[in-house]
């Protein structure tokens, strides 16, 4: 005879509470904590193979009345993406019956969220006056001063000077663009439509803004920090059946979903529908980024197109590039090899 399956999800409930009690209250020691969380990893390990408690599980995410617990079901629910630095192995999170890619090739790629956060005192911020690493405000060819999009201050984050070993691991890195130019037409580059600018040792005096640089091409400095997270194709990009298509696609969506919680946002609210990255997949198809890069940023033998960045017209960026527009900045491997950033192009998307 058939066996009804254990409920593990009251257990895990009730050992939840008792974490959020320890958290509010204080624990009575680490061994106790730990051993609590272990057992609570096994009820998690389990419940997640039963559809039913799953179901169940997400009902606690979304109604119980402790935030905390809150979190935590979500968390088994739809597992946050482990960040590349971090104890849990992204294959391990891949083989989750709840995530379901561990057989897919995915060439998963870590890269750099900038997460505005109004706490922090560095060299990272959105929009605002650059810190003055350039002689002058760039311009367009016209004369037409380009918008200051996002000033990320450089570090060593192994996973990506890994992958990326040429990429510089101190001073800023600033991007700007004219908020029109499409990237499409070799001319395009020639006409000064934007500007990728590495600084080893930036003033710390302000570049000032042009009296000509309107309002709506210049917002008030958003602080940010700088955190890492995987990221994964588009399934655009990949030959798969419907099924498979829809989990990559979820896998995708926790990537933002992992981000969002890192920005403080409530947990059970909805992600936002982009971050800003540097490095990592493109959320758009890579396909379609390589025929339009072949005309304007042609590769030689050997060489390969590389997301520089993607910056989205959400958060301090909002309205800038209309109706969920992108700004991608591509370089080519060899040009990154020289730190050439001056061959950095741009697509609007």
């Amino acid at each position: 005879m058939a066996h009804e399956p254990a409920d593990h999800v009251s257990g895990l409930v009730d050992g939840w509470r008792t974490l959020s009690r320890w958290e509010q209250q204080g624990h009575p020691g680490v061994r106790q904590w730990n051993r609590l969380v272990d057992q609570l990893n096994r009820l998690a390990e389990v419940a997640v193979h039963d559809p039913e408690q799953v179901r169940a599980l997400q009902r606690v995410a979304e109604q119980d009345q402790d935030r905390s617990v809150r979190l935590r079901a979500r968390q088994v629910a739809r597992p946050f993406v482990p960040r590349p630095d971090s104890a849990t192995d992204l294959k391990r999170w891949l083989n989750n019956p709840l995530v379901g890619l561990g057989d897919l090739e995915l060439h998963p790629e870590p890269a750099l969220t900038v997460v505005p956060d109004a706490f922090v005192d560095g060299l990272t911020w959105f929009c605002g006056e650059p810190a003055a690493g350039l002689a002058e405000w760039p311009r367009r060819a016209d004369g037409i001063p380009l918008a200051h999009l996002l000033q990320v201050e450089l570090g060593d984050h192994p996973p990506l000077s890994k992958r990326h070993p040429a990429m510089p691991t101190e001073g800023v890195l600033q991007f700007f663009h004219d908020l029109e130019t499409i990237g499409d037409e070799p001319v395009d580059g020639q006409n000064g439509g934007w500007l990728v600018h590495h600084s080893i040792f930036p003033e710390t005096a302000m570049l000032r803004r042009p009296n000509d640089l309107t309002d709506d091409a210049f917002h008030d400095r958003c602080t940010a920090r700088v955190e890492q997270t995987w990221t994964f194709p588009s399934p655009l990009d990949l030959d798969l059946d419907d099924q498979t298509f829809d989990l990559l696609q979820a896998a995708n969506e926790r990537v933002l979903e992992t981000v969002t919680s890192s920005w403080g946002i409530d947990e059970l609210e909805e992600p936002p529908d982009a971050v800003p990255l540097l490095f990592g997949h493109s959320a758009e198809e890579r396909l379609i980024a390589n025929q339009r890069l072949a005309d304007v940023l042609p590769l030689s033998d050997r060489d390969d197109y590389l997301l520089l960045a993607d910056i989205p017209g959400v958060g301090p960026l909002d309205g800038w590039i209309g109706d969920m527009g992108h700004i991608e900045f591509w370089i080519r491997d060899s040009d990154l090899a020289k730190q050439d950033f001056a061959r950095t192009w741009a697509l609007l998307r």
